[in-house]
């Protein structure tokens, strides 16, 4: 994620969309854990993560990530993610 410059990504199998891994995630594991490095992913992701609609509006998503403390939301669309919107996105 730091080498792409990403604060956050999708976790998928070849199905569908299952978690979410954001660099707090990371924070939370290195903070938590003396061996962080020695667990996989699935022991710090975010699993069934809030999400908007590509048609949600932009005042909506911003409060939803004001009012929860995110600062990115996968946008779902027919239980597939087509995209994830970030704050820095919204508060421009």
């Amino acid at each position: 994620m730091a080498q792409h410059r990403i604060g956050s990504t999708v976790v998928m199998d070849a199905i569908a969309w299952w978690a979410y891994f954001t660099e707090r995630d990371t924070v939370r594991a290195i903070s938590q854990s003396h061996d962080a490095p020695g667990h996989g992913g699935s022991s710090w992701m975010t699993r069934e993560p809030m999400t908007v609609g590509p048609d949600e509006d932009t005042e909506s998503a911003l409060s939803t990530m004001l009012d929860h403390g995110f600062r990115h939301l996968p946008v779902v669309e027919n239980g597939e993610v087509i995209g994830i919107v970030s704050i820095r996105d919204l508060a421009g």
